[in-house]
């Protein structure tokens, strides 16, 4: 679960491309790991409906 918050902290300190001796790297968009931590965090929220719930008090009007 933490590893892609890791990767994505880590890609933002690191610069997007390198080159050396004629070898070119680029990393992974910033954007897309972003997304793709949504998506994760929208899955786990589904894998537990009761998470979901909210619990309200209704206070009817006039009741103090």
């Amino acid at each position: 679960m933490a590893e892609i918050e890791d990767e994505i902290e880590s890609a933002a300190l690191k610069p997007k491309s390198a080159s050396a001796d004629g070898v070119s790297v680029q990393a992974q968009d910033i954007a897309a790991l972003i997304e793709a931590d949504k998506y994760l965090e929208s899955k786990r929220g589904r894998a537990n409906p009761a998470a979901q719930l909210v619990r309200n008090r209704i206070v009817p009007p006039g009741a103090v």
